[in-house]
């Protein structure tokens, strides 16, 4: 049985955002995980979450990022590169902007640009983000 379907687009909130509110009757960690709803997981007053946008690999970013395998941080950063689409409320560089995401075409597949890439990396962001892009790019049968 396969328990979730892959899905075009997933909302990824980090486990240690600050803007969780995680007294609130509603928040349900593992039911976000599961579904990406956001309604699992309630913002504190005056808060803000950041919100991340990845989408499951192609077959073919798939077989590239596994090919990695033996590298682990390699993988997961081309993880990050081929299956990140976007975010809200990310902000990087001092004084801290809103980040930017651009992507663009490289062996026949959509991926970040390395500029974009570099200038929004934070190792244990990007780590967290490829556990979850190659999670949703699954299936659990």
């Amino acid at each position: 049985m396969i328990t979730a379907p892959l899905v075009s687009r997933r909302s990824v909130v980090l486990e240690d955002d600050e803007a969780i509110d995680r007294e609130h009757a509603d928040y349900d960690w593992s039911q976000f995980k599961r579904t990406g709803e956001l309604k699992h997981v309630p913002v504190k007053p005056g808060g803000t979450l950041t919100v991340f946008y990845i989408e499951p690999l192609s077959a073919r970013a798939y077989e590239r990022v596994m090919n990695l395998r033996e590298q682990p941080t390699s993988m997961a950063w081309e993880a990050v590169a081929l299956g990140l689409v976007g975010s809200e409320n990310y902000k990087v560089g001092n004084p801290p902007i809103e980040a930017t995401w651009k992507r663009h075409q490289s062996s026949g597949l959509d991926r970040l640009t390395e500029e974009c890439f570099k200038r929004n990396f934070r190792p244990s962001v990007y780590y967290e983000l490829s556990g979850r892009i190659m999670e949703i790019s699954s299936l659990d049968p």
